[in-house]
């Protein structure tokens, strides 16, 4: 339901505005004694309360409008404003005692429902208001996260509303009312009756602040409500309807949030049953806006980009941060992203949101918008076309956040460019750090710090190797000895393309090159150009070291092999939109942001890493781009998940005959998810997943590619049943906002990484009742008090072994078991709540170790 008063500033936002109104009221003001500036301080003040902001307009800008609006009235009627004054000096005009009375006692309620908060709710109530901290501060202070300050704040004062509502019958109106006669004061001007409580001056005025803050809450942040309705018998509850801070899954999730009216609960106690997905409105986000330094970022307006049809119009919700950074929009239909809408701000870290409930804010960092606009060229001036700019954030850009970034996407910055070598960045973000990139094949990657500002005309020079100390140089050639120009080199895992020429060019020891960077030694050139097959050249080895010449000739041979043939059921019948490939490619090397596989490039195939052909309505299908060699073949129906596998087959077969064996599922796979101590866990997405292939480099995989099934969720008892499931390669992933991702049965009977898994494939004896026991979702960061005191992190179990570490990102996460320790901080990370122990390292040694009970919850600092 629409409202005509939209949320457009917090509590803080206006408080922290009073010293500004005052000061603005004296200088308009000027020549008028300091009490005509308490005046229009005051009636600026009122007129806020009664009338809420426009929500499109800055609020300072917005309270400047209101006091000029004050003051020129004013002058226009100075004549009625004095005799508005000697009407109000009359007696008649005064309240009576019994109103005084009346007011006293509701002030003094007031204080009292202060007072009456846990002391926790209170302390950051008295430290937000009266001393004036940021929650940042008073964090610090306590020794708490951010996000135990802001829940605090928003939990203390849903309980004052909701004590107040109930001692007024309701009639929110009464109390209201009673504070509106402090809005507009001063600090020296309190009431008297409230000095005849027994509390100091700071705490009374604490109180006021309170009261006045509680009221703009009502009036401006819950536009919904209606100020005379009485509360219903769910208020109390759904002021304290649970707000977990823990991120959802690397799958993109919806975020149903609460809305404002609903302050956050506790973390989820041991004796509580785990839940993933607490219950709580499905048609709103919550999330944040930050800077880069980890503050709020105030009066930004969020847009909500879907991922539609480009041909199908749809919403675009926005929404604008308050002063904590805050905001909640409504959730439409579709995934998407959360991105600033500002002519002078930008994304840095976009919101991502989909489908799947996630019980946390949504974090978005945004940073000044610069342009960076200018050409690259050669060592000669010669402008260099398709050269590839980007720009990479800080290594550890994440760790400056007291924050889950869990559900926070970094948005690329890059371009190619055009044929006379320029390039524009029109939408860089301002963040200390960063460095601009510039790549193009045979030269030197570049790199450089970002300008600070906007730049025109910026020129990046990118060199050719020009010693021959430590290159490997060459040339590519066809079968009759001619250059191929834009054949595709690779040099162990670095690859290139060869100029017109066929020239190409390596070094051995490049500190920025793929290989160094995973200590992978070059045995063989490797040349491919679509329509032939590779070329390859292996030097001689000295003492098992690679001894290069100054000069190689690649050579290409004939042309690439295929095989072909047919796919049909079980009961011979033609199957359509199969999906066919090879199981072991071969490895070329890296191309962009990935491996390639020898067959996918020969091919000419669109995705370099996996690729598969599929069926026609006969079940046919070709794979081409195939080496002179015997294959492994598969096939599978992506709808179902059922597949084959069949080799060796030799390159050149075209009459293969695949059978899907569609009889060979288990009717019925069912279970319950379950916490290390019993506990069942509701709302865990319960999927078929199979891994399609996998790149390996020397026996060792680099790189997977998955299809899953649509899944299920579990009840509220931690079930889950489905059907037809495949009784071979498929295992079952298990998603939540509040575990550590799990695949359950994964196995890969020749990967030694899967040599210890506790369970290999799907348990067979007990497939419809199976107990999956499920890590929670810890989040933790550590800050050490001495920066140089270490430089890793790990987390142990009871028994004493190493738990993977999880830093999630958006759609993805980075899974180690030792995080790294940049300038003393990690970023925000999460571990199982089977964690006993984190351990220090410095340069592989350990240094220190602490206990830890890790929870599920909101994030926790841990200070070595």
């Amino acid at each position: 339901m629409e409202s005509s008063r939209s949320p457009a500033a917090s509590v803080e936002d206006l408080l922290e505005q009073s010293i500004w109104i005052s000061d603005l009221a004296r200088r308009l003001v000027r020549d008028r004694d300091p009490a005509a500036a308490e005046d229009v301080a005051q009636e600026a003040w009122v007129a806020a309360l009664e009338h809420p902001p426009n929500p499109a307009l800055p609020l300072r800008q917005w309270l400047g409008a209101v006091v000029r609006n004050v003051v020129r009235g004013a002058r226009r009627s100075e004549a009625r404003r004095r005799a508005r004054e000697e009407r109000a000096a009359r007696n008649e005009g005064l309240p009576s005692a019994a109103a005084l009375v009346e007011r006293a006692s509701v002030q003094r309620r007031v204080v009292e429902a202060v007072v009456d908060l846990p002391e926790a709710y209170r302390t950051v109530i008295l430290l937000r208001f009266f001393e004036g901290m940021p929650p940042r501060e008073i964090a610090r202070r306590m020794g708490v996260p951010v996000d135990t300050v802001q829940t605090r704040l928003g939990r203390g004062l849903a309980r004052l509303r909701a004590k107040l509502d109930d001692a007024h019958g309701g009639e929110r109106d009464a109390w209201m009312l009673a504070l509106l006669p402090i809005a507009g004061r001063p600090p020296g001007l309190l009431p008297s009756a409230l000095g005849a409580l027994v509390m100091t001056a700071k705490l009374m005025l604490t109180v006021v602040l309170v009261a006045i803050a509680a009221a703009v809450v009502l009036w401006w942040v819950l536009p919904n409500t209606n100020p005379t309705a009485k509360p219903n018998s769910s208020s109390p509850a759904r002021a304290e309807a649970p707000r977990s801070p823990a991120a959802e899954s690397s799958r993109s999730n919806a975020s149903p949030i609460e809305a404002p009216s609903a302050a956050a609960s506790p973390p989820r106690t041991a004796e509580q049953p785990a839940a993933a997905e607490p219950a709580r409105e499905a048609s709103v986000i919550h999330g944040r806006v930050l800077d880069c330094s980890g503050n709020p970022a105030a009066a930004v307006a969020i847009e909500y980009q879907i991922k539609a049809a480009a041909d199908r119009p749809h919403p675009r919700p926005r929404a604008v941060s308050l002063a904590d950074g805050s905001f909640t929009m409504p959730t439409p239909d579709g995934s998407g992203h959360l991105v600033a809408v500002d002519e002078n701000l930008t994304t840095v870290l976009a919101g991502l949101v989909g489908d799947r409930p996630v019980p946390s804010e949504i974090v978005v960092v945004v940073a000044p918008r610069v342009e960076v606009l200018g050409r690259v060229v050669d060592e000669s001036s010669a402008a260099l076309a398709g050269v590839q700019v980007s720009i990479d954030l800080p290594k550890a850009f994440r760790a400056r956040f007291d924050a889950i970034l869990d559900r926070s996407l970094n948005v690329e910055r890059h371009t190619t460019t055009d044929a006379n070598g320029a390039f524009e960045l029109r939408d860089a973000a301002a963040v200390d750090g960063s460095i601009l990139l510039a790549a193009l094949d045979g030269f030197d990657r570049h790199d450089e710090p970002l300008p600070p500002g906007s730049v025109e005309g910026h020129v990046i020079v990118l060199t050719r190797p020009s010693s021959k100390d430590g290159l490997v140089r060459g040339r590519v050639v066809d079968v009759a000895g001619q250059p191929m120009g834009g054949a595709r080199v690779s040099f162990g895992i670095d690859t290139t393309v060869t100029s017109d020429t066929g020239e190409f060019v390596f070094k051995l020891e490049d500190p920025k090159s793929m290989n160094v960077r995973f200590h992978y030694v070059p045995r063989a050139l490797v040349a491919l150009k679509r329509g032939f097959l590779p070329g390859r050249y292996e030097p001689p080895a000295r003492e098992g070291v690679p001894s290069w010449p100054a000069w190689v000739t690649v050579r290409l041979a004939d042309k690439p092999l295929a095989i072909s043939g047919r796919v049909v059921d079980a009961n011979d019948r033609a199957c359509r939109n199969v999906w066919v490939w090879i199981v072991d490619a071969t490895m070329f090397g890296a191309v962009g942001d990935g491996p390639a596989q020898v067959e996918n490039v020969l091919a000419g195939a669109e995705s370099e890493f996996f690729h598969y052909v599929t069926t026609d309505d006969a079940g046919r299908f070709t794979i081409d781009g195939l080496l002179d060699r015997a294959y492994h073949v598969q096939a599978m129906d992506p709808g179902t998940l059922i597949r084959v596998d069949v080799g060796p087959i030799d390159a050149g077969k075209s009459d293969l005959e695949l059978r899907l064996p569609t009889n060979d599922v288990y009717p019925r796979v069912a279970g319950r998810v379950v916490t290390h101590r019993g506990r069942p866990v509701s709302g865990v997405h319960v999927i078929p997943m199979c891994d399609t292939f996998r790149a390996k480099l020397e026996g060792q995989t680099i790189g997977t590619s998955h299809q899953t099934l649509g899944g299920v969720a579990t009840d509220g008892d931690g079930r889950f049943e489905m059907k037809n499931i495949p009784k071979s390669l498929v295992y079952i992933r298990l998603e939540g906002p509040t575990l550590i991702p799990l695949e359950y049965g994964r196995y890969w009977d020749d990967d030694p990484a899967y040599a210890n898994a506790p369970v290999k494939g799907l348990p067979k004896d007990r497939i419809d009742s199976l107990e999956i026991v499920v890590d929670q979702r810890c989040h933790f960061q550590v800050e050490l008090a001495d920066p140089t005191a270490g430089d890793e992190v790990a987390v142990l179990d009871a028994a004493g072994h190493e738990l993977i570490i999880n830093v999630f990102h958006g759609n993805g996460r980075e899974e180690r078991e030792h995080i790294a320790v940049v300038d003393g901080r990690t970023p925000a990370m999460a571990a199982s709540d089977a964690g006993r122990t984190l351990v220090l390292f410095k340069a592989g040694a350990e240094v220190a170790r602490q206990p830890v009970d890790l929870e599920p919850g909101e994030l926790r600092h841990i200070r070595l």
